[in-house]
């Protein structure tokens, strides 16, 4: 009966919180395939954990596999010597609408968005969307990401430097847009 009851809250929580959690691998991966199976490795780390005993903070948590997920990756990634230069430039169209995050006053298209962020270091690119997208202290990001808060403010000032020069290359005006 105890793995029914678990079953159960695990998918409610993904019922709950799997939109977030899909824009946010979408956002961290800056491509919507490699964000849905970033996704998926990460909610099959997350359902093993949830079996035994689960989190106390399970966004969180969430959100901590995925980051996990991807720094493996990457690693993997690096070790094979296949790490791309330039991303595919593949377009998820489902992943580009509005899934659950307030969006509606920004300037920028979702795919525009993805695109630029692949120009971003993979630190980068993790300091920007939990600082942005997930709108956290620069202290939560530091803890988050192990790593100082200078660290984090310096990556975060890079990045949205460069994200705006990417943004601007690709078109759109983004004067009114708080990235």
């Amino acid at each position: 009966m105890g793995k029914d009851r678990s079953s159960d809250d695990f998918a409610a929580f993904v019922d709950a919180v799997g939109p977030r959690l899909h824009n946010f691998a979408t956002m961290i991966a800056a491509d919507g395939h490699d964000g849905e199976d970033l996704l998926q490795t990460a909610l099959e780390r997350i359902w093993v954990r949830w079996q035994s005993r689960p989190p106390s903070e399970p966004y969180a948590y969430a959100r901590q596999v995925v980051l996990n997920a991807q720094r493996s990756r990457m690693r993997l990634r690096l070790n094979k010597s296949e790490f791309p230069m330039d991303f595919a430039d593949s377009v998820d169209e489902s992943a580009s609408k509005d899934v659950g995050l307030e969006w509606e006053d920004a300037a920028l298209d979702r795919d525009v968005l993805r695109s630029s962020l692949r120009a971003l270091s993979p630190h980068q690119r993790n300091v920007v969307v939990l600082r942005y997208l997930e709108d956290l202290a620069v202290a939560d990001v530091a803890e988050i990401l192990c790593c100082s808060v200078g660290s984090v403010k310096k990556n975060s000032h890079i990045g949205l430097q460069r994200l705006r020069v990417e943004i601007a290359r690709a078109g759109v005006v983004a004067q009114d847009c708080e990235v």
